[in-house]
């Protein structure tokens, strides 16, 4: 079986350092060779680690979600890496089946940057639960990177450490280069990009009282970015920005 392989090949040390279930590993492993690697799509990846005995917490259909999840199914299926013989013979199977795509989807919805509330709402999940799924999906996202590395998939690699970054940021893949910045989350950097600072040189030729102007960014923030990426502040600009910057309401402080 895949699994005995792993764990008797070089991939079975890097499975225990990784400190995943070797079952996780040989379904990872058993996706990227069930597909050429240009065709594992996001979603695929998603719903691969959603697939793994790992992934906590499972999530499952709620009554009145089944046909929305099947009709998820019916349009992703072909681009599953996973066997779906049994899920479709299978009722319980099948239910499970569902609950994977809905998480696929839960992800899918974060990294494509709908709101925290929308996807709640949406799916009917807790605060907390969101919070588990993203962070166990984004850790085994890395399991699932070097695990290709290892198989020397090195694009499959480079596209799954991708995917990994926007599951830790909830952002698509334009805004990666700006919420690598200290205190720029999701919505902040949307807001930067949408006016027009869209690399880390953009940040740099703009004035701070420019970036004041930016709705959610305010004088600390905008202090805070030209700190971390360089370029001509004047002193009083900087001046203004820490004037601005102490006369902020503390809500300001806990936008994302």
């Amino acid at each position: 079986t895949i699994r005995e392989k792993i764990e008797v090949t070089s991939l079975g040390k890097r499975v225990s350092e990784l400190y995943i279930d070797p079952l996780s590993a040989a379904i990872m492993v058993d996706g990227f060779e069930n597909r050429k690697p240009d065709d594992i799509t996001d979603f695929a990846l998603l719903q691969l680690i959603a697939h793994t005995p790992d992934v906590k917490p499972k999530l499952y259909p709620r009554r009145g979600e089944a046909e929305r999840l099947t009709t998820a199914l019916e349009l992703h299926k072909d681009e599953l890496p996973i066997d779906l013989v049994d899920a479709y013979l299978d009722a319980i199977e099948f239910e499970v089946l569902l609950g994977e795509i809905k998480m696929a989807l839960v992800l899918h919805d974060w990294i494509n940057e709908q709101s925290e509330n929308a996807i709640l709402e949406k799916y009917d999940v807790e605060p907390g639960d969101l919070y588990r799924i993203i962070s166990s999906a984004e850790w085994l996202l890395y399991a699932a990177q070097e695990l290709s590395k290892l198989m020397t998939l090195e694009k499959l690699s480079s596209k799954i450490r991708v995917l990994r970054e926007r599951v830790k940021f909830g952002v698509k893949e334009e805004l990666l280069p700006l919420v690598s910045l200290e205190g720029v989350g999701r919505v902040r950097a949307r807001a930067l990009y949408n006016a027009g600072y869209r690399a880390i040189e953009d940040l740099k030729r703009a004035s701070i009282e420019e970036l004041m102007r930016i709705p959610t960014i305010g004088g600390k923030i905008s202090k805070k970015i030209k700190e971390q990426v360089g370029g001509l502040v004047l002193e009083k600009s900087l001046k203004a920005a820490e004037e601005a910057g102490s006369q902020k309401m503390l809500t300001d402080y806990s936008q994302h």
